[in-house]
């Protein structure tokens, strides 16, 4: 038998933040869902990011996020989590593991 959430119970788990705009706009129609949950996962560790300092001489705050970090946040193997970094069209990235989201994405 399943239990219910009471209350305020709902506000003990921490959830990521998936832009809504990456199920709505015709123009991300072509990204896998898991490919939107990792935007999701990546723009979680932005925000750790930023509150850590990690930003470039142009003032833009970067993520470090491996392959092997992939495929341990989505539970995968190598050859789908290669396939979600090169999905990333909303992304860019320069260097060994510096990696920029586009915030253009978002609004």
């Amino acid at each position: 038998m399943y239990d219910y959430f009471y209350g305020q119970q709902a506000e003990l788990f921490s959830f990521y933040r998936v832009p809504k705009v990456l199920f709505t706009d015709e123009k991300f129609s072509n990204i896998s869902s898991d490919s939107k949950l990792l935007y999701g996962i990546m723009l979680d560790r932005m925000n750790l990011s930023a509150k850590n300092g990690w930003v470039d001489e142009l003032g833009r705050v970067y993520i470090i996020f491996t392959i092997e970090e992939i495929k341990c946040a989505l539970g995968c193997a190598e050859k789908k989590a290669v396939k979600m970094w090169l999905d990333r069209t909303q992304t860019y990235w320069t260097g060994e593991a510096q990696l920029y989201l586009c915030k253009k994405l978002c609004g």
